[in-house]
């Protein structure tokens, strides 16, 4: 009897520990946000430091990388569930696959800035018979300056009415040439511009695109960012990208008002900047939210502007798939 009571006794501890012993080793469910060294992986800082409250058992992790091309890697395999990308980048991406990404939000309007060490250069029509630096051929930095001189009709010439493109400088490189004067005058992307304006002696902020465009768009804004997700990870995980995008939009919000605070998080999780290079650019950067369906015109219009000005753009617009509803 007391032989079969110990059999007893043992065989519910088994089973009892069982459960436990699997429960132990079962992973928590991970969220896994990715981005581009620079700007536009500063607010993911903020949740860093302050880790999303995003349900019971779930991870955030970040990752920062030094090419867009390993944050799309991961986006598209679905080694994370989100990231930032281009406007440009993701919309193409999603013209090949139309399972392989949905848009979000935009995350960041522009933030391209003309610069140089003229500070009587104050409108676009000032840039004609000189030689402009551009840095990213074929990328919105080079779309949009080239979108701009059309609309000012402003031709692309070395005359003395146009103005010449040069894409034989990167853009870190271009602070050091602006001080040995082989750059007269450049279109920089923050955090560059910062750079150039901290550390180029007697270089100016002379322009800002943002606002060139808007003059040319009836004020419509010039989306440049957005925050997709690998689309399988969305349509299994709804409520958990719903709870981080909360998130991100309070980190958005908390970047923008808290510059200084930021710029510190920034350099201690190292996203690729100094933190008075962050400090000094935020104010510039552009962060923004505005849910996909809502920024879906702007972004249409922003590609057919695109395409009026190069063929590398792309002329196929993303259908509605495209754009996350909330």
């Amino acid at each position: 009897m007391k032989k079969n009571l110990n059999k007893i006794c043992a065989l519910f501890l088994f089973f009892a520990l069982v459960p436990c012993m699997f429960a132990s080793g079962k992973k928590d469910k991970e969220l896994r946000a990715v981005a581009k060294k620079g700007m536009q992986s500063v607010p993911f800082a903020y949740l860093c430091e302050n880790k999303p409250k995003l349900g019971k058992g779930v991870q955030f992790t970040f990752a920062a990388y030094a090419e867009y091309e390993q944050v799309l890697s991961d986006i598209v395999q679905g080694k994370a569930a989100l990231g930032v990308l281009p406007v440009a980048v993701a919309t193409k991406v999603f013209e090949k696959d139309k399972d392989s990404i949905v848009a979000l939000g935009v995350c960041g309007n522009g933030n391209l800035y003309v610069l140089s060490k003229d500070a009587s250069v104050s409108s676009l029509s000032h840039l004609k018979g000189r030689s402009v630096t551009s840095c990213m051929k074929d990328t919105d930095v080079d779309y949009v300056l080239r979108y701009l001189l059309k609309k000012n009709d402003i031709p692309l010439n070395q005359g003395e009415d146009g103005v010449a493109i040069d894409f034989s400088v990167a853009p870190a490189d271009v602070t050091a040439s602006f001080v040995s004067e082989t750059v007269q005058c450049a279109v920089l992307p923050e955090p560059y511009a910062s750079v150039a304006e901290m550390k180029g002696d007697g270089v100016v902020r002379n322009i800002d695109l943002q606002k060139e465009y808007a003059s040319v768009e009836q004020g419509e804004s010039f989306p440049a960012f957005l925050l997709v997700a690998n689309k399988k990870y969305l349509e299994e995980n709804k409520s958990l990208v719903h709870a981080f995008v909360s998130a991100y939009k309070t980190a958005t919000d908390w970047t923008n008002a808290k510059a200084s605070r930021a710029a510190v998080l920034a350099q201690k999780y190292d996203l690729g900047m100094m933190a008075p290079v962050v400090s000094h650019s935020i104010p510039y950067a552009s962060f923004t939210w505005v849910d996909a369906k809502t920024a879906r015109p702007s972004i249409e219009t922003l590609l057919k502007n695109f395409s009026s000005v190069s063929a590398s753009a792309g002329k196929e617009l993303p259908d509605e798939t495209f754009y996350y509803v909330f």
